[in-house]
């Protein structure tokens, strides 16, 4: 089936970076990195744009929903992690840290009461940061509050190191927290958090490298499955995140080029986006399957904008 895209989504010299739907499903957050800046929040059922999230003085990278569905977290190349309120785009936090130039990923704790950012300073080293956020946004008429972060450990082969040195491509937490993927140029990297006897995480662990090069990759919300996609003819295959080893790879046709790939909130389902090239014409299909075996469940294509 072919079907029109929407004349309200972002097109493709909008430079649309990250896209977040709510726990809820009620709602679905984009980014972009183009000269505007901003965020967009549209209704999920009917794509309508409902508000834009304008305050960050760079391109957007990240975004993120609290488990409530209350808060969007966005982070960017501004080096700061903003909070807002997703029902009305009210500003609710500015996050900030020293030494970041951008931030790739970020996530919420299931209760709410952190924020953590996967960052990179200008020398293409990774941090993880923390912040602890009050009970009560402070709404008063001075606007947003400014809170510092803590950066987090990274243990490496049982060295303690406050830094990813290899160069980082993109990061991916799970929905509580607790793991962490890294894409590096040549590998894929998954940390598991690090937690102290008062129940505090004290940092992230390495559990296991994948020595692979791809062009795409994420996390299950559960932290259990994770997905690498090779780009132009290559291949997706989906890895056990705690063992390494490989469930299963499908391979695409040589003319196919992956552009991107995301698991459902219930990490029962894989979307796939891709570009099909026919007759010196490119056309994009988005296509939904079962993440155990790739059963397919539905597919999408959208004719080129």
């Amino acid at each position: 089936v072919v079907k029109k895209r929407p004349d309200n989504l972002p097109r493709r010299n909008d430079r649309s970076w990250h896209t977040a739907v709510s726990p809820n499903g009620q709602q679905l957050a984009t980014t972009s990195w183009d000269r505007d800046s901003k965020a967009r929040l549209w209704d999920a059922a009917t794509l309508t744009l409902q508000t834009e999230l304008q305050g960050h003085q760079d391109g957007v990278l990240c975004v993120a929903y609290s488990s409530d569905s209350a808060t969007v977290a966005t982070g960017g190349f501004d080096s700061t992690v903003r909070l807002w309120r997703a029902a009305s785009g009210q500003l609710l936090h500015v996050l900030r840290c020293p030494h970041l130039g951008c931030y790739e990923s970020i996530c919420f704790t299931p209760d709410g009461q952190s924020v953590r950012a996967f960052g990179c300073s200008p020398e293409q080293c990774g941090y993880v940061y923390e912040w602890s956020l009050p009970c009560t946004p402070d709404l008063s008429e001075a606007g947003a509050v400014e809170l510092q972060g803590q950066r987090l450990q990274l243990f490496s082969d049982g060295q303690r190191k406050t830094e990813f040195s290899s160069r980082t491509d993109a990061a991916y937490f799970s929905f509580d927290g607790r793991r962490l993927c890294v894409k590096c140029f040549d590998s894929v990297h998954v940390f598991d958090a690090v937690v102290n006897a008062a129940g505090e995480t004290d940092g992230f662990k390495r559990r296991l490298i994948l020595p692979i090069s791809c062009g795409d990759v994420c996390l299950s919300p559960d932290g259990r499955r994770l997905v690498t996609a090779k780009d132009l003819g290559g291949n997706i295959s989906v890895w056990n995140a705690s063992t390494g080893v490989l469930c299963f790879r499908q391979s695409v046709q040589k003319d196919v080029s992956i552009k991107g790939v995301a698991i459902s909130v219930d990490s029962r389902q894989l979307a796939v986006h891709s570009r099909h090239r026919k007759d010196s014409t490119y056309r994009g299909e988005v296509s939904i399957h079962a993440l155990c075996d790739w059963t397919p469940r539905t597919h999408h294509l959208f004719a080129p904008s």
